[in-house]
Formats: C-alpha cells, sequence, structure tokens
C-alpha cells in the first residue's frame, strides 16, 4: 500500500510544484519525510528528487551548484524520516517536520550566500542571506507542516480503516465458526 500512497503523493507533489503557489509552499519535504517513514530505505530517498527532478523538469533547473544542496536536504529529511518509522505518533511527524524545515533553511541560504554574489562572503553577508529568506522560511513552515499533516493524516487514517474493515470482515466469520 505505501508503493501506491508514494506514487500519489509524489504526483500531489509535482502538480503542486509545477501549478502557481506561494514560494516555497509545496510538499517535497513531506514527501522526504513520509518517505523516509515507510517506504524502503534503500530507495525511499530516491522519491522525492525523482518527483523534484521531474517538476523542475517542466519548471526549469537552476544552479547546479545550488540544487545539489536542494535535493541534498531533502535527502537528509528522508532520513530525518526514518526516526518516525515504525513508531508513528503527531508529536515525532512534528518535530521531523520542524528538523527538516529548519535544516532546509540553514542549508539552502547558506549556500545562496556562499555559491552566489548576491551577499558578501562575510559573517554580516551570511546573517544577510539568512534575514532576507525569512519570509521564505515562514511560508517552508506552513507548507511542511500543512502538507506533513495531510500525507501522515491520510495514510494512517487510510491504513487503521483498512484493519478496521479487515476485522469486521474476519469477525463474523470466526463468530459463524464458534456457533
Amino acid at each position: 500500500m505505501s508503493t501506491v500512497f508514494a506514487l500519489i503523493f509524489s504526483v500531489a507533489a509535482i502538480l503542486t510544484r509545477i501549478t502557481p503557489h506561494m514560494p516555497n509552499v509545496v510538499p517535497i519535504a513531506a514527501l522526504a519525510i513520509w518517505s523516509g517513514a515507510y517506504l524502503p530505505k534503500r530507495w525511499g530517498w530516491s522519491v522525492p528528487v525523482v518527483a523534484m527532478l521531474a517538476s523542475d523538469g517542466i519548471v526549469g533547473f537552476y544552479d547546479t551548484r545550488l540544487m545539489i544542496v536542494v535535493y541534498g536536504s531533502f535527502i537528509v529529511s528522508t532520513i530525518i524520516g526514518w526516526g518516525v518509522r515504525g513508531r508513528f505518533k503527531p508529536t515525532r511527524v512534528l518535530i521531523a517536520t520542524l528538523g527538516s524545515s529548519v535544516f532546509f533553511f540553514l542549508s539552502t541560504n547558506f549556500a545562496v550566500w556562499a555559491l552566489s554574489h548576491w551577499y558578501a562572503h562575510t559573517p554580516s553577508g551570511l546573517m544577510l542571506a539568512y534575514t532576507y529568506g525569512l519570509p521564505f522560511f515562514r511560508n517552508t513552515l506552513l507548507g511542511d507542516l500543512s502538507y506533513s499533516a495531510t500525507f501522515f493524516g491520510v495514510y494512517e487514517l487510510v491504513i487503521h480503516l483498512t484493519r478496521v474493515n479487515r476485522i469486521q470482515w474476519i469477525a463474523p466469520t470466526r463468530n459463524e465458526q464458534a456457533l
């Protein structure tokens, strides 16, 4: 079932990135965390990377060095999702999502500072990069928190309903056999 949901959530992530949206309010980090929590470790990291490649192929690629940092941050988000694996609790998802958002903010703004000529390569230039990145961080948090809640919530609800329905179907059979 997790493979089906990986496909559904990936399509949603790609569509969200290629349609008009607020900057950084996209489900890629949520997809990465969810993939880390529910998909096999050996290939779960590839789901957000493929979704990014597919959507970047449509919206356009940018500085390769910066792309490596962005894509790498989503691989780290998948690894963060491993902490939720097998122990689903909303607080774990919240902590993983916040950690992922903070890591994305710190790493990508550092990369913009280090790899571009937009800011002086001084400590004050770095602080300016982080300061100018704060509105994007707010959007990142909004997107990551809402999409993580949606992805984990929908998936856990379906898992729960599937288990309940199996029990309802199995229980009458057992009762009938006891008669």
